[in-house]
């Protein structure tokens, strides 16, 4: 199991000036951990990579189970990066050499070799590694790994991985890292959900498949719950997937007026199809139940409260969440909270 970074408050500033761009950050359920695939120069060596990454607060990726490979893959972008994988100490003998596995073995001998417990993982290219003289691994389009030497004019970049968005906690101000939010790609007819607890059902399973990690709920309600009476006491903040704020914690949340619209989706794609932008909700501005929730979600019968994460919800604050009603046979977009 992978072992978390521990950042105190004191050195979140170093850490915000210094690292990767937010935007390309993802998480992944597997680790709990953000990654970014980090564009530098082609031909950085293996060591300056290293260095870079610990100085954005985090080091070159250690990848140790079939879980974490997949997130990376989904999330990959092409070209070949730097990982910690290095058997430059001990031929044939490959360990993580950065970040908390730092000496782990993973790998033992050449392409006809074998993983080594605790992992037991690995993924190199039919082939590889291949060579005495080439001691980093690489992580190449596709996925598979290679090994090289220490500067290779086709690598360039490394993998990041790192607790999760720690610049967020200086940037925003808050004692740990804010919760996340964002409007779902999917749609849904009045009777699709089956209850509030069927739209979180939805919302955690649209999270999972983009690895977004935590729990997630929907902000929904019906004559049983609601999320003042479901969602956990956040007083750490809530922003997009990108980073912007939206609210300052839940009572900032309930009060009436956003400092941004929920307005991006889990794919990170911010919408601006008004109809994609309604959202079922029945639930008022201060997370309790409002009424009209099409038969508790069960029947596309009569009509149900929707809000809207279009600029009109700027001028009329609480349209964000009660907007007004429409019937049942609509199909309409949720807002997701992570927990």
């Amino acid at each position: 199991m992978k072992s978390a970074i521990k950042m105190g408050l004191a050195c979140v500033a170093v850490i915000f000036a210094g690292s990767p761009t937010f935007a390309a950050r993802f998480n992944c359920a597997a680790t709990g951990h953000d990654y970014e695939f980090v564009d530098k120069t082609c031909n950085i060596t293996w060591t300056a990579a290293r260095d870079d990454a610990i100085a954005s607060g985090g080091y070159l990726v250690t990848v140790t189970s079939a879980e974490e490979q997949a997130c990376l893959e989904a999330n990959a972008v092409s070209g070949s990066r730097w990982t910690a994988g290095s058997d430059a100490a001990v031929e044939d003998v490959w360990i993580w050499a950065a970040g908390p596995e730092a000496g782990r073995q993973f790998w033992q001998g050449k392409a006809v070799g074998s993983p080594t417990a605790p992992d037991n993982y690995a993924n190199w290219i039919d082939g590889e590694p291949n060579s005495s003289a080439e001691d980093y691994m690489v992580w190449n389009t596709g996925g598979g790994w290679n090994d090289v030497g220490i500067t290779n004019p086709i690598v360039c970049g490394y993998v990041f991985e790192g607790d999760p968005r720690p610049e967020l906690v200086f940037e925003h101000g808050f004692e740990s890292t804010p919760k996340r939010i964002f409007l779902s790609s999917q749609q849904y007819d009045g009777d699709d959900l089956g209850s509030a607890t069927g739209g979180d059902a939805a919302c955690q399973a649209l999270a999972d498949a983009q690895s977004l990690g935590g729990t997630w709920m929907a902000w929904l309600s019906d004559s049983g719950t609601s999320p003042d009476a479901r969602f956990a006491a956040n007083s750490d903040g809530y922003i997009l997937l990108d980073g912007t704020l939206v609210a300052s914690d839940y009572v900032d949340l309930t009060d009436g007026a956003l400092a941004a619209l929920i307005n991006m989706n889990e794919l990170g794609a911010t919408v601006t199809n008004a109809t994609k932008l309604r959202t079922w909700t029945a639930t008022t501005i201060d997370g309790t139940f409002l009424g009209g929730s099409c038969s508790d979600w069960t029947s596309t019968s009569g009509v149900g409260r929707h809000g809207t994460a279009t600029d009109e919800a700027l001028g009329t604050p609480s349209w964000w969440t009660n907007r007004g009603q429409n019937l049942c046979t609509n199909s309409y977009s949720l807002y997701c909270f992570e927990q």
